[in-house]
């Protein structure tokens, strides 16, 4: 008895963005909720260890995103696994148990870390993003600015007072909000529904 094998092919590889966007997302807030005062002791290993939990999918989000050719959003979320999965996971974790230790610890080498990163955020992604939609732009300027500011607090650039970390908290919560939108209306795309992205801030010459 002969039998028809029919070999079939999958060319289309679905994108993991919203996973990413509404792990972004919890991940603002809770930063949003620790600067402000909101978590108890141990806010900082309990946030490290969710960035922990959190890194292997965004990790794998980043390469699907790679995998199919978006180089914009692969890459961006690949940063984000690497500086808030597993950089944020270590220095949070590792803060926790030097406090418990009493050993040294020195934050202003992730501070220097997160304005370099905010630079380059902010050259990169929120020039480039300024030319696609309102939703993208949103994401990565209010990342972007809210990291360099991070890191300038850290450092003590901005002086002894909490109100660099509130501005830096709220900037997050923002970004916070961005990040779901997108997630959402990503969603709303695998249905058949119109995403709401908004326009671009700066139009492209070929779109003019």
């Amino acid at each position: 008895m002969n039998e028809k094998v029919t070999e079939v092919k999958y060319s289309h590889i679905a994108t993991a963005a919203p996973t990413i966007c509404i792990i972004f997302t919890c991940l603002c807030f809770m930063f949003w909720a620790n600067l402000l005062g909101f978590f108890g002791p141990g806010a900082g290993l309990t946030i490290g260890l969710t960035q922990l939990g959190m890194f292997g999918a965004y990790l794998g989000g980043s390469l699907l995103g790679l995998k199919s050719g978006d180089g914009m959003n692969g890459n961006g979320f690949l940063i984000f696994a690497c500086f808030f999965g597993g950089v944020g996971a270590a220095t949070n974790i590792g803060g926790y148990i030097a406090e418990q230790l009493g050993a040294p610890y020195c934050p202003e080498v992730t501070g220097c870390m997160y304005i370099v990163l905010g630079i380059f955020l902010i050259l990169g992604f929120v020039v480039a993003t300024s030319r696609t939609s309102i939703t993208d732009f949103g994401i990565f300027f209010f990342v972007g600015v809210g990291v360099l500011l991070l890191g300038l607090y850290m450092i003590g650039a901005l002086g002894s007072s909490d109100l660099g970390a509130k501005i830096v908290a709220w900037l997050l919560f923002a970004d916070g909000v961005f990040e779901m939108w997108c997630g959402i209306n990503v969603i709303w795309g695998f249905v058949g529904m119109t995403p709401h992205f908004g326009p671009a801030l700066i139009k492209r010459k070929k779109d003019e």
